[in-house]
């Protein structure tokens, strides 16, 4: 009887590993988290539009391949937070749309008219920054805190 009994307690321990093991092997490893903080809106109003990439296919502008957020300016400073973000490598690009059209306004020359900034603070004069200029890195369980800089029409 006693050894009946032990080797069911056995059995019921190896099940019960088993199946945190199997748990755990399933379960998704933590996700990161992004914060996104802006300082100086001028004019104090429209919107911050948030745009996160995973690669360089649309970077910088072309929304379609990105998360996107968007924010009333409310005062000077403002911010986005992307939760559930899988470890990996990101960019981040963002506009202050002050006229609250939900486009990145540029004049003939395709000039920006409008604030803008990208994670890195990367900044060219006749040219967009590259995803690969831009781009970090998030871990599993990371939280990581960016500061971007806009940059003046």
């Amino acid at each position: 009887m006693k050894r009946n009994t032990l080797i069911g307690s056995w059995a019921f321990v190896g099940l019960s590993v088993a199946r945190a093991a199997a748990s755990a092997a399933s379960s998704p490893p933590p996700s990161g988290r992004l914060v996104a903080e802006v300082e100086a809106f001028d004019p104090m109003r429209g919107e911050l539009g948030c745009s996160l990439f995973r690669s360089a296919k649309g970077f910088p502008g072309d929304i379609r391949h990105a998360v996107v957020q968007r924010h009333a300016v409310v005062s000077r400073k403002g911010q986005c937070v992307f939760e559930g973000l899988a470890p990996g490598t990101y960019a981040l690009s963002l506009i202050h749309d002050v006229n609250g059209n939900r486009k990145f306004d540029t004049n003939f020359l395709c000039m920006p008219k409008e604030p803008w900034g990208t994670s890195n603070n990367v900044t060219h004069k006749f040219s967009a920054p590259s995803f690969e200029e831009s781009a970090f890195t998030i871990s599993a369980g990371e939280t990581k805190r960016i500061a971007v800089v806009l940059h003046a029409r």
